[in-house]
């Protein structure tokens, strides 16, 4: 997905997307699928016992090619023994994993050290694990094994192996050896360092849009409730009035017996107001069902969003200017485009001191929502990381700053750019829509 942070005048700071997200999985679980696991062990074998036959073999190196066949044999056994353990769809856990890892780094560390140590250049190779621990272990497992493989190599450079290229008495100047130690160790973690931010970068977006996904399945259910809510008062209504019938008959047949009576009143006046809850449903019935239809104009999701905060000691004013010759654009009426306008209303209500304004603006080159509040503003914190889940200055320990994430995702896949500005006066939220085609939709 294209997307860009840009600084705006006045020190305001946009966050600019047009491209739509695509959706799919992003993986977040820690560990490996039992097919990616096979795959990368069973590659890892087969190439050693390629290098190891070839260069017994083919070059003809004096090593000591039973023992090394013996630590392959190890790295091919304990594959066995792991696949065995998994049944897809179950992954290895952390513990499992970092212990293969651990014996991988020292099998690598055993063989290099059979075969001219740091002199060989499948030295590399001591990477391997460390990289594949920061991808997918936590912290504390992936700095384990990286401190292993630093260990590792540590032991190699002060290793007395032999050159397997060169005579027997020869050995590399100590000066190269000290640097290729240094190159490895150093390489080791800050390689691991990057491998493991990238990827929990990638875990934490995972994370968020998992929960951008629930927020909408939620505003769904919550739909479908209320028609169910609706059904619910329809149907009710018969039975009601059977009992409030029932009700006033008790009440002339036991006039004489006051305290059955006074029962009899006020199991009547407790129909009446089962009867008044439902009268509520039935008048809000057309609005249910304009809302129930395929598509709603913008104004009409913003006025209901807006009458939501009307009964709270917040003032909130909604303004409107639709230009006689432009369309204003439609969306579902309680799908993304509403959860979005919501959440960056509710964060509004939330900071605003005394008022919030909303203003909807159609003409015939864009569509603007502008929502305004007299708060104290966006820290610069969430202003500099505008778009990213997880960023808040809330400091209670929960998990917080994903409404204005799930705001920014829902609208880009609408084709809409968000910009957050900071005045004098407060904060300001503006989404801006391109023009309208011809069918009326956005």
């Amino acid at each position: 997905m294209a997307s860009n942070v840009t600084a705006l005048p006045s020190g305001r700071v946009g966050l600019r997307r047009r491209t739509s997200v695509a959706g799919g999985r992003t993986p977040t679980q820690l560990g490996l699928s039992p097919r990616t696991f096979a795959v990368l062990r069973w590659t890892q074998v087969i190439g050693q016992l390629t290098a190891v036959l070839v260069a017994a073999l083919v070059f003809d190196l004096d090593i000591p090619l039973a023992t090394l066949l013996a630590l392959v044999g190890v790295g091919a056994l304990t594959t066995l023994w792991a696949m065995r353990q998994l049944t897809p769809p179950h992954r290895l856990d952390e513990s499992q994993l970092g212990s293969l890892l651990l014996l991988d780094a020292s099998q690598i560390g055993a063989m290099l050290g059979l075969t001219g140590a740091l002199s060989n250049p499948f030295a590399l190779f001591l990477l391997f694990p460390a990289i594949l621990a920061a991808t997918t272990l936590s912290v504390v497992w992936w700095a384990s094994v990286c401190g292993v493989v630093v260990l590792v190599t540590s032991l190699l450079a002060f290793a007395d192996s032999p050159v397997l290229w060169a005579d027997s008495a020869f050995r590399l100047p100590p000066l190269l050896t000290l640097g290729t130690w240094a190159a490895l160790s150093a390489g080791t973690v800050m390689i691991a360092c990057y491998a493991w931010r990238i990827a929990e970068e990638g875990r934490r977006m995972g994370r968020a849009l998992a929960a951008t996904q629930l927020a909408l399945e939620r505003e769904q259910r919550l739909s479908h409730l209320d028609g169910i809510a609706t059904a619910v008062a329809h149907d009710l209504g018969s039975p009601l009035s059977t009992i409030g019938l029932l009700a006033k008959e008790i009440v002339r047949g036991t006039a004489r017996d006051q305290t059955l009576a006074a029962d009899a009143r006020l199991l009547e006046q407790q129909v009446g107001r089962c009867r008044d809850i439902l009268a509520r449903f039935a008048d809000d019935a057309p609005a249910r069902a304009k809302v129930d239809g395929a598509v709603v104009p913008l104004s009409f999701i913003l006025e209901r969003l807006c009458a939501d905060h009307q009964d709270g000691a917040m003032v909130v004013r909604l303004t409107t200017a639709v230009s006689s010759d432009a369309l204003e654009p439609t969306f579902p009426p309680t799908g993304e485009v509403r959860h979005a306008l919501a959440n960056l209303l509710d964060n509004a209500v939330i900071h605003a001191r005394s008022h919030v304004g909303v203003a909807l603006v159609v003409d015939r080159e864009r569509t603007t929502v502008r929502m305004t509040d007299d708060g104290p503003g966006f820290p610069p914190e969430v202003l500099n990381h505008v778009g990213e889940p997880f960023v808040s200055t809330r400091g209670d320990g929960a998990t917080h700053g994903l409404g204005l994430f799930i705001a920014c995702t829902f609208l880009t896949r609408a084709s809409a750019e968000l910009e957050l500005e900071n005045t004098q006066t407060g904060a300001i939220v503006s989404a801006t829509w391109p023009a309208v085609g011809a069918e009326g939709k956005s």
